[in-house]
């Protein structure tokens, strides 16, 4: 059997999941594209927000234009154009592959310069094809420690209260004794 202050932390800490889903990363990212083309609607989510340069991914959800329901299986292509990106290849194309639960498609984009990046998306279906595309910036890539900061300053709290807990404990032990 459970205790109630296990059973009401393990509580809050579910609560506290359902309220951050992208900590829980159960949030698919910012919806950047969803247009009707062809005989599909396609939708564009890009993570994380603003993209940045070195960590950056598209998730792509194509369903069908006369019912809504999601189209699989498909092939879905992304032509990535860095515009006045200075490098050898500024164009670039990568077959999405689609993800476990088969409804979402997924590519990891490059390491790029940051500036205007234009996404051009092309799935082909059984019943046609279908192109859509937009204009995202791409962010300068974040330092390290800050975008690890969060999980970095775990740790040293941890210590340093654990730390106090065991200074107070032995100032009242000190009191108790005199």
């Amino acid at each position: 059997m459970i205790s109630r202050p296990a059973f009401g932390g393990a509580f809050a800490l579910f609560a506290a999941l359902l309220l951050l889903p992208s900590a829980s990363a159960a949030d698919a990212g910012l919806l950047r594209l969803s247009e009707q083309s062809g005989p599909y609607r396609i939708s564009v989510f890009s993570d994380p927000t603003p993209l940045r340069s070195d960590t950056a991914s598209l998730d792509i959800l194509v369903s069908r234009r006369s019912d809504g329901r999601p189209l699989r299986p498909a092939e879905v292509w992304v032509t990535i154009d860095f515009a006045g990106a200075a490098g050898p290849a500024p164009t670039q194309r990568f077959r999405a592959t689609r993800r476990p639960g088969g409804l979402v498609y997924e590519v990891t984009l490059p390491e790029a310069p940051a500036g205007p990046v234009k996404f051009t998306i092309e799935v082909t279906g059984a019943t046609g094809t279908a192109t859509v595309g937009f204009v995202a910036e791409v962010a300068k890539a974040e330092a390290f420690w800050r975008r690890e900061a969060l999980a970095l300053s775990v740790p040293p709290v941890g210590i340093a209260l654990f730390a106090l807990h065991q200074h107070l404990a032995r100032r009242m032990g000190r009191r108790r004794q005199q």
